[in-house]
């Protein structure tokens, strides 16, 4: 919940809303936050993504994912998404979306980035790998995405200019009308958008 570790140690569940003090971060405030399963996503006034919940649920942090200690820890507080030395230290998130097993970004110059279970395809990178920290996805027109959303096991995006694009489970994501129900391993444009 974003409670604190006090929290997370009672058995005890919240029947009423609590305060997440998440204008103190760091001494930012937030200005998106958004919720998926066991797991929640804020992004400050700077466009720094945070997110906080269910080590399982693919936060976001690679130091999380350690199999020899254990597996995944939990985070009780939001925590800042560090993306990986290859890529820009200053993206801006303009939105995320988080999904059953993972998450999508899209930062302010119009790209995507996924993380999280990959099976289906749902990540978009061509393969069904999972993976623990942000990745930029390629297949999508670079720069031109306005909205992604992500669901249980598909992930898809709207275009500057309109165009729909689905990646994932064939079966879920609106892909049938590609002409199959096959999964899509990489961002496939909809037929009817263009």
């Amino acid at each position: 919940l974003g409670l604190g570790d006090a929290a997370r140690a009672t058995t005890l569940d919240f029947h009423e809303p609590q305060c997440v003090a998440l204008n103190d971060v760091e001494g930012r405030r937030m200005r998106l936050v958004t919720c998926g399963v066991r797991v929640t996503a804020a992004v400050d006034e700077n466009g720094a993504l945070w997110t906080w919940g269910h080590g399982r649920s693919f936060l976001g942090h690679d130091d999380l994912h350690q199999p020899e200690l254990g597996g995944c820890h939990d985070i009780a507080r939001p925590r800042l998404v560090r993306w990986p030395s290859a890529m820009d230290a200053n993206i801006r998130v303009a939105a995320v979306s988080l999904g059953w097993s993972h998450a999508a970004v899209v930062d302010d110059g119009g790209n995507v980035y996924t993380w999280g279970h990959g099976g289906n395809g749902r990540l978009g990178h061509g393969d069904e790998q999972t993976r623990v920290a942000p990745a930029w996805v390629r297949g999508v027109p670079a720069g031109e995405i306005a909205a992604v959303a992500a669901g249980g096991a598909f992930t898809v995006a709207r275009s500057r200019s309109g165009l729909a694009l689905a990646w994932g489970a064939g079966h879920c994501s609106g892909q049938g009308v590609l002409g199959s129900h096959a999964d899509a391993l990489a961002p496939q444009i909809i037929p009817r958008t263009k």
